[in-house]
């Protein structure tokens, strides 16, 4: 799987919130360093299945919408926004958050995230 492919499907097959599919495309040491509203947090990969868990259970809805995204050598940047709807109004959909990430890739695999968020 080529690289762009590998990000398509991470964001096409809501990715973000499917332990499964990260646990198939992260690597075993994957590690993703988040600066957001709270601050700077290092998270490996378990910690980012965790994460995946509790979005799932959390939101009735989630999809990514990409802006823009740049492929380099090993590295693909971007730029997205995410919007969710609740179990309690799955209704109204709003966006969560602004993110930009660069991942890095090696063997068929991300190895690494450096993620910039700010509230939707």
């Amino acid at each position: 799987m080529s690289p762009l492919e590998i990000i398509q499907k991470l964001y096409q097959e809501d990715g973000i919130r499917n332990s499964n599919l990260l646990n198939e495309l992260f690597s075993d040491d994957f590690v993703l360093e988040w600066d957001n509203s709270k601050g700077k947090v290092i998270m490996s990969k378990e910690d980012v299945l965790r994460l995946a868990n509790e979005l799932k259970q959390n939101y009735h809805f989630s999809k990514v919408k990409v802006i823009d995204s740049i492929i380099s050598e090993n590295k693909i940047v971007v730029r997205y926004t995410h919007e969710v709807a609740t179990i309690e109004n799955p209704k109204e959909i709003f966006s969560i958050a602004k993110v930009i990430v660069i991942w890095q890739y090696n063997d068929d695999k991300i190895t690494a995230g450096y993620q910039i968020s700010s509230p939707g």
